[in-house]
Order: C-alpha cells, then sequence, then structure tokens
C-alpha cells in the first residue's frame, strides 16, 4: 500500500468534497447537482450522518425539484428583506439584532481580506456575476483548490509544499470560515422549509470542524518536531 498515494487521495477527497459544497451555495440547483445528490454514494453517506434531504428527494421528479429548491434558494439567499446574504462581511460587521429588519452591511473588512488572500496565491474568482469575493460558495472554492494543489504537491512528491498549503489552508479557514459559518448555519437551520439547504448547512458546518480539527492537529505535530 502507497502512503503517497492514499494522501493524495484524501486531499483529493478533501477538494471534491469542498466543490459540492461551494457549488450548492453559489447558484440554484440544476440537473447535475440534482442527480449527483440522487446517487446510490451520497444517500448512504448522508444516512450515515442521520441526515435526509427529504422522504421523497431521490424518487421526486427532477424538474419538480429544480423549481420547488430554486424557489427555496431564492427566498433563502437573494430575496429582501428577510434573506440571509451568504456573505461573511454581513455576518462578522454588519449583522442586526432584528433579522426582519436589518441593514445589510456588504464588501466590507472582510471581503477586502479575502480579495487580497485571492489575489496572493492566484485564486481566480467564479466567473458568476454579482457574488462577492466572501460568498460562502466562493470561500470554499478557495478551500477546494488549495486542496487539489495539495493533492498535486503530494503526487510530485513535495512535502515542503504540501505543509505550507495545509499551513495556508488552515489559516483561511480560521480566519474566515470559522468566524461566521457557526452563526450563518444556525440561520439556515431555522429559516429553511425544506430539508435540502438544512442538510447542505449541516454539512458544510461539520466538513469545516473536521478540517479544523486535523489541520490543527497537524500543526501541532510540526511544532513538535521543530521543538
Amino acid at each position: 500500500m502507497n502512503p503517497k498515494r492514499l494522501l493524495d487521495n484524501e486531499a483529493a477527497q478533501r477538494s471534491a468534497v469542498y466543490a459540492i459544497l461551494s457549488r450548492a451555495f453559489l447558484k440554484e440547483p440544476d440537473l447535475e447537482l440534482i442527480r449527483f445528490l440522487k446517487s446510490g454514494r451520497i444517500r448512504e453517506i448522508l444516512e450515515s450522518l442521520d441526515l435526509s434531504l427529504g422522504d421523497d428527494f431521490p424518487e421526486k421528479d427532477e424538474a419538480s425539484l429544480i423549481e420547488e429548491l430554486s424557489l427555496e434558494y431564492a427566498r433563502l439567499f437573494l430575496t429582501p428583506p428577510s434573506h440571509l446574504p451568504p456573505c461573511e462581511s454581513f455576518y462578522v460587521g454588519g449583522l442586526q439584532d432584528d433579522m426582519e429588519n436589518f441593514e445589510p452591511f456588504l464588501q466590507g473588512k472582510a471581503a477586502d481580506e479575502v480579495r487580497t488572500f485571492y489575489r496572493e496565491h492566484g485564486i481566480l474568482m467564479p466567473e458568476e456575476t454579482g457574488v462577492f469575493p466572501d460568498h460562502i460558495g466562493v470561500e470554499l472554492e478557495a478551500l477546494r483548490l488549495l486542496c487539489e494543489l495539495e493533492s498535486m504537491a503530494i503526487d510530485s512528491g513535495r512535502p515542503d509544499r504540501v505543509r505550507q498549503l495545509r499551513r495556508i489552508t488552515g489559516n483561511f479557514l480560521n480566519e474566515h470560515p470559522k468566524r461566521w459559518m457557526l452563526l450563518f448555519s444556525e440561520l439556515i437551520l431555522k429559516k429553511a422549509e425544506k430539508p435540502f439547504y438544512r442538510v447542505i448547512a449541516q454539512l458544510t458546518r461539520a466538513f469545516i470542524d473536521s478540517e479544523l480539527a486535523e489541520l490543527s492537529h497537524c500543526r501541532v505535530e510540526e511544532e513538535e518536531v521543530i521543538l
């Protein structure tokens, strides 16, 4: 068994998870996403986590699902006045106590920080128009790319680059998604009318938590070696 290949697969799998979560938040579901989430493997994973996209999700007509979830996406994330802007700036600098009468504070310091991070690390923003740099879908896409680069570094036998990328990933998670994903996911759980986005929020939060724990563990091991 090749440990190098195992690590490569792990990094690639992490990248794939980020890709799914990023896609789910960036825009309304399409046929490709619906069919992927209907697959037996995804259903097994969700069942192992005691999560369900809805009892009728596997058999429901795909066109009906797309229409239903597109309306839910718009209600949750796009339509004022009581939507949940999926952007970090709103939750770390502009959240009001009265969510029914909030005053959105978007494109704040967090947006500037992540924009600088993307530029420094050569990360291109998604092509969707009107997407802010601190949109949760964009932050998850940046993490997808970092994991993909980590996988490539492992495959090419560059352990120093792997450690560097893991530090970068851990720092970005701590400085950005960690600061607001807990609150954002809790609000989705309260406001979502369909199971779909509740499950996406729970999966995102759980995966970010597991990533933070794993990358923190790796940093501790590295510091022990240095000492």
